[in-house]
């Protein structure tokens, strides 16, 4: 068998065939009903953890680790357990916001890539999604 004779894969011009508009946007809307779904659960999933793991072993922490107990008067398990807990509980609550957040940027952008690869084009993705004269009135502003 001749070896020049080959066709090597992924060499040349696409020989796909092109799909519907109605294939195209079941694509687009199938990731991000899927992702939407991954994304509610894993948000789910860090909620819960943080709340049934690592709340209670925090807060037991600063208990054991301050040696205030409920016999002291009410300033001293203010000032020695409560307020670091609702610090170190604030801390917690924005660093579960932020990867909530960086979870969703995720996923906006896992979408404009799906979008972008269906549509063919950053300009087919405009022009698809936002009616003609806002797509070209928001290019103009962008730009000016």
């Amino acid at each position: 068998m001749n070896t020049s004779a080959k066709r090597h894969v992924g060499t040349g011009p696409s020989k796909r065939a092109p799909r519907s508009k109605a294939a195209t946007a079941a694509i687009v809307l199938s990731v991000q009903a899927v992702s939407l779904a991954a994304l509610i659960f894993a948000f789910y999933v860090i909620a819960f953890f943080a709340a049934v793991r690592v709340v209670p072993l925090t807060l037991g922490f600063i208990k054991d680790g301050s040696g205030v107990t409920m016999d002291m008067p009410v300033e001293t398990v203010v000032a020695g357990w409560i307020a670091p807990s609702l610090f170190l509980l604030a801390l917690l609550f924005g660093l579960v916001w932020v990867v909530m957040r960086k979870l969703w940027q995720l996923r906006r952008d896992l979408i404009w890539r799906v979008r972008t690869w269906a549509y063919g084009s950053e300009d087919a993705v405009m022009t698809k999604l936002i009616p003609a004269g806002i797509a070209t009135k928001a290019r103009r502003t962008t730009t000016a």
